[in-house]
């Protein structure tokens, strides 16, 4: 299983770097950018939650590219060192939800759930960018995959 999430995360640093990289060299819809915000900070709001430490930002701010950069390469980070510690994978941890509701999870079912809520954003990021004329990069997991 860590291999699967080991790969999910290879797969997730490579096409949130392709967006941050593509949004670099356009002007991009607020909508967007506000988007990609999102994914860096729910990805550093369950890293919090995942170790057991107190949430301590928002998911919903809109960060400059530099923001989201620092943001990513901490994030990056902490999924390997998070990853390389982690044995059992099927261990349910307790957190609250942003609304205080307490709820547990697997840490499993986190990941899974962290590493799809990027690709569901990508995509919304890809239709905004078309809507406004421009091209989105591809962030398949195909893509990725033939890379080697």
């Amino acid at each position: 299983m860590k291999d699967h999430f080991n790969r999910l995360n290879q797969y997730n640093r490579w096409a949130n770097r392709r967006v941050l990289d593509g949004f670099k060299n356009q002007t991009v819809p607020e909508k967007a950018l506000a988007l990609l915000s999102h994914i860096v900070l729910a990805e550093s709001v369950w890293q919090m939650r995942l170790s057991e430490k107190p949430v301590s930002t928002g998911v919903f701010d809109v960060l400059s590219l530099e923001d989201i950069e620092d943001m990513m390469n901490r994030n990056e980070a902490g999924w390997t060192s998070l990853l390389e510690a982690t044995e059992d994978f099927n261990r349910k941890i307790d957190y609250k939800m942003l609304n205080g509701t307490p709820v547990q999870s697997s840490i499993s079912d986190v990941l899974t759930h962290i590493f799809n809520h990027g690709t569901y954003h990508r995509a919304q990021i890809a239709s905004l960018l078309r809507q406004s004329g421009l091209e989105p990069v591809s962030t398949d997991f195909i893509s990725f995959s033939r890379l080697g």
